[in-house]
């Protein structure tokens, strides 16, 4: 089983358990937009904190990538 700490930002960094929106953007290197999308549509699980803060873990991220 894969774990967050499997995980890496570009920089080298480990992806820490719980990822914001920005969090993603700088780890898939993909734009804001398509997290919010991918979260408005319900593709992307997570837990919205206030109007526009949602918080994510890796592992969803990672089930959101997988081809459907």
């Amino acid at each position: 089983m894969t774990t967050h700490q499997d995980y890496r930002f570009p920089s080298g960094e480990p992806v820490p358990p719980i990822l914001s929106v920005a969090d993603v953007v700088r780890w898939l290197g993909i734009s804001r937009d398509a997290v919010y999308d991918a979260i408005q549509t319900g593709d992307l699980p997570c837990r919205k904190l206030t109007r526009r803060q949602y918080l994510v873990t890796p592992q969803a991220v990672m089930a959101w990538l997988e081809p459907k």
